[in-house]
Parts: C-alpha cells; sequence; structure tokens
C-alpha cells in the first residue's frame, strides 16, 4: 500500500472537535510550511513567499 494513502486513510478517526482541530491545524502547518507545490518552483507556499518578499525589496545599493 502506498505511504501516503495508508497515512491518510489508514488511522482511527478523531472523535472529537478538539482532535479535529488540531489534525488540521498540523496538516495546514504542513500543506503551507513544508510540502513542496511544483506551481510555486518546488517550493512550499509560506517559502515561496518569503522568496518573493526578498526579491521584491530593494537593496541598499538599489536605492538613490
Amino acid at each position: 500500500m502506498q505511504r501516503s494513502f495508508r497515512d491518510g486513510f489508514c488511522r482511527p478517526l478523531p472523535t472529537t472537535i478538539g482532535e479535529i482541530q488540531a489534525e488540521l491545524e498540523d496538516y495546514l502547518a504542513y500543506y503551507h510550511g513544508h510540502r513542496p507545490h511544483m506551481a510555486l518552483e518546488g517550493l512550499a507556499p509560506l517559502k515561496f513567499l518569503a522568496k518573493l518578499q526578498a526579491e521584491s525589496v530593494p537593496q541598499e545599493s538599489q536605492m538613490c
């Protein structure tokens, strides 16, 4: 069985709202902070955003 399928579906389901909220927060942290996205040059969204922001801030040598 593939690991992603096994990790995503072959485990006990959360039984309380608190468990669901904790799992959702963990997943969103992973999705936005660590999971590579092909559309974002293989970077996670937060890393891609940081790259864009770093590129858009003028360096001291570029200022008048």
